[in-house]
């Protein structure tokens, strides 16, 4: 699967990580957010709150028909390995 991840700090950097050692095709902190979002199946959003309705505002166009979860949390408490993928199972 082609995952973007939208954010860099603590939850996108361990999303990212997970991620790709489940064995998905991960694009994080690209230069352009817009590009990495055309080529994914996926988008995670995880940015500061403060900041959710400005990103989505600038790709609104660019998220349309896209599955977007949104990990955005206002605490700060993403420990190393607390998020997990399953493997990516190729047919």
């Amino acid at each position: 699967m082609k995952v973007a991840v939208i954010g860099s700090g603590k939850a996108g950097k361990e999303l990212a990580a997970s991620a790709t050692a489940a064995g998905h095709h991960v694009t994080h902190g690209a230069q352009s957010h817009k590009e990495a979002i055309k080529e994914s199946d996926l988008v995670f959003l995880a940015v500061p709150p403060d900041q959710v309705d400005e990103v989505l505002d600038s790709l609104s166009n660019d998220l349309d028909g896209k599955v977007i979860i949104n990990v955005t949390d206002s605490s700060d408490s993403v420990k190393p390995g607390h998020i997990q993928f399953r493997p990516h199972r190729r047919k």
